[in-house]
């Protein structure tokens, strides 16, 4: 849950290391902190705004995706959460095999791309979420329109002979970009 940034002498440079928000536990352990939501995937660098200061974009496994700035500040009306069409399961769990219901997670790194305007040069946050879509956020943290997006198979798509297809909504891996 720590995002640490060093200098090339390996000192930690002003403001750093920042943290996730803590982990949200359902039961409490005595004696045992539940630590910061864990960071465990590449984290994406850019200059958000087109005004030559870069920003650090990272995703928790348990949903958020957070900026910093290069001196550690948040950046306002960050993180943003990825929680679109996820519910908490009855209990007990209804019996759907082959079925992942989507939930709010993510391991893919984030992807910063110009998607909106390719004259402004401000970039775009692409997160792709275990709720099954691709999000897109401005800067601001305002959505961008028509975004997020859910991520399905083709309407008739079957899976090969001898293999089952299950229904899970976690999209692991960045989207590719092209134009």
């Amino acid at each position: 849950g720590r995002v640490h940034a060093l200098d090339g002498n390996g000192n930690e440079l002003p403001g750093f290391p920042v943290a996730t928000d803590p982990t949200q536990v359902t039961r409490d352990h005595k004696g045992i902190p539940p630590g910061n939501e864990p960071l465990f995937t590449n984290l994406a660098v850019g200059d958000l705004d087109h005004d030559g200061r870069q920003w650090i974009v990272g995703a928790s496994s348990t949903g958020r995706v957070y900026i910093w700035d290069s001196h550690g500040n948040r950046r306002k009306g960050w993180p943003k959460v990825l929680n679109v069409g996820v519910s908490k399961p009855g209990i007990p769990r209804p019996d759907s095999p082959f079925t992942r219901p989507p939930i709010m997670g993510a391991t893919a790194p984030p992807v910063l791309a110009d998607l909106d305007d390719h004259q402004n040069g401000k970039l775009e946050i692409i997160q792709a979420g275990w709720d099954g879509r691709l999000h897109v956020w401005k800067p601001n943290g305002l959505r961008l329109s028509g975004w997020p997006v859910e991520v399905t198979l083709p309407p008739g798509t079957t899976p090969p002979s001898g293999n089952v297809q299950i229904n899970d909504h976690k999209l692991d891996l960045p989207p590719a970009l092209a134009e």
